[in-house]
């Protein structure tokens, strides 16, 4: 609770909607937790008591949060609105059709007793207000049926469905999209949006039932002390490696799929999932699917000019699902990629030869002499031209088994595969750094002039001296060497396989 009041006193939370979703997560998770979940009351009276002092001050979004709080303590305490809670309070929020206190007394009044009895009379005032009129005939049972489950689940065992189908929830994404890191396979969904959804069916499903006046959807989670007449979530599933179940008839779609599996996804036009209801299939949820582009596969020589890896490809394109699946093995590793035909022009499986040798150095230029004394220094030499670079390696060979679905493989198809899977040579090796040139050497020290005074007292010059010498000039670089002939590309061998076990 300390931590729900700092966030209630942050002033800034009225215009952040990131603050306020924190808030309602901690919010949830106090007035939802188990009864008996607490504090003693010497302890939580303060805080309480603090959090009354709020209230003065906060923005009308704060101050509801606040509000909410209050008044579930109060249950919690067994008082509403300053008196204690008893059968005749209770009587009175039935009264006043207060379902929302009579679903929070049911939760968190302090009594056992008080709490069943509160659930009875909101059971009681939920049957006599519901569409089903046919659950007044029987109230006694079905009153008994909620208190036990917290809802009212149709028994399918002695139920007839007359008819079942499926709607969709406006909420899900349309398009599926699938990442494929590289190494990883390609079995990886998530929605547009970066956030796959959880698969609720309730108000997804609905089912007919034979002597029930209307339509019915899963059971509501948890104990809502709903007398509405409900599907059993045990009654739903979904029999695809694609999703898992969670409970509560939600679904999560799983990230751990079989190669082959994958394969078996990927080459579908879109994603069918069979929802079987008490057994039997109902109907069907279907999604779009794209594949994001994946990175190019690249295998390259470990060795300077050395030749390409042989590179093994297995290609199968779905003319219905418009995608190529490729399985790639080369230099001792396995990649996946699923391209859509319309990124196919911006993907390759490449086998390249290793760049060549990068060219020796030339060697650097010597040094100029020193010059003498009130000479200039000598001029340094030039730098030797670098050396050539070596030759690009040869592309590797590459081996293509080639797969069209659903139609024989065309020249079209062989052509644009042919674009996607190629040979490569190296590239020619950088020629090598030009030597650099001499340092010019130090010019020469200066000479001082030397006089004397002769025998009528004049001043004379006897060496006038000299300035000291320039340095020389450093020498000039050498020329960088040429680079060396890029590598051939190897041979790509396409092969047209018409059973699929060999891909």
């Amino acid at each position: 609770m300390p931590l729900y009041e700092r966030l209630l006193s942050d002033d800034d939370l009225e215009r952040s909607a990131a603050k306020r979703d924190r808030l309602r997560t901690l919010h949830v998770a106090l007035l939802e937790r188990p009864v008996g979940v607490d504090a003693t009351r010497t302890v939580v009276k303060p805080r309480v008591d603090r959090l009354r002092g709020l209230l003065r001050g906060l923005g009308p979004i704060r101050a509801q949060f606040a509000t909410e709080v209050l008044k579930v303590d109060d249950l919690e305490a067994g008082q509403w609105n300053g008196a204690a809670i008893t059968t005749t309070a209770l009587d009175g929020l039935v009264a006043s059709r207060n379902e929302s206190v009579l679903l929070r007394a049911a939760r968190r009044l302090p009594s056992e007793a008080l709490r069943v009895e509160a659930a009875r009379r909101l059971i009681r005032l939920r049957i006599a207000t519901s569409p089903f009129q046919e659950l007044v005939a029987k109230a006694s049972d079905v009153e008994a049926t909620v208190l036990r489950y917290g809802n009212n689940p149709i028994d399918l065992d002695h139920a007839h469905i007359e008819k079942a189908w499926l709607t969709r929830d406006p909420t899900w994404p349309r398009v599926l999209e699938v990442d494929q890191p590289r190494g990883a396979g390609f079995h990886a969904l998530q929605a547009s949006s970066g956030i796959l959804p959880t698969l609720n069916l309730r108000g997804v499903v609905w089912a007919q039932i034979e002597g029930v006046s209307q339509a019915l959807t899963m059971c509501r989670e948890g104990r809502p002390f709903d007398p509405t007449p409900c599907l059993p979530d045990l009654a739903i599933s979904i029999p695809s490696p694609v999703v898992k179940g969670t409970g509560h008839a939600r679904f999560e779609f799983t990230d751990d799929l079989e190669r082959s599996q994958s394969f078996e996804l990927a080459g579908a036009d879109r994603l069918r999932l069979p929802v079987h209801l008490d057994g039997a299939v109902m109907g069907w949820l279907e999604w779009t699917m794209r594949y994001l582009p994946g990175a190019s596969i690249e295998h390259v020589a470990r060795t300077a000019g050395g030749t390409g890896p042989t590179v093994k490809v297995r290609a199968k394109e779905h003319l219905l699902s418009k995608r190529v699946l490729f399985e790639v093995d080369g230099a001792g590793s396995r990649d996946w990629r699923v391209v859509e035909g319309e990124d196919l022009g911006r993907f390759q499986v490449v086998s390249r030869g290793g760049e060549g040798a990068t060219g020796e150095s030339g060697v650097d230029g010597t040094s100029g002499s020193s010059g003498s004394e009130c000479s200039d220094g000598g001029a340094g030499g030039a730098g030797g031209d670098g050396g050539p670079g070596g030759p690009g390696g040869v592309g590797g060979e590459v081996l293509v088994a080639l797969q069209c679905i659903d139609t024989p493989c065309g020249d079209e198809s062989l052509a644009r595969l042919k674009r996607a899977i190629v040979s490569r040579g190296g590239t020619g090796g950088l020629g090598g750094a030009g030597g650099s040139g001499g340092a010019g050497g130090s010019g020469g020290a200066s000479r001082s002039p030397t006089t004397h005074t002769d025998s009528n007292g004049q001043l004379v010059t006897d060496d006038a001296g000299c300035s000291a010498g320039s340095d020389g000039p450093r020498g000039s670089d050498g020329n960088r060497g040429p680079s060396g002939p890029d590598g051939k590309p190897g041979r790509v061998v396409f092969q047209d396989v018409g059973d699929a076990h060999q891909l």
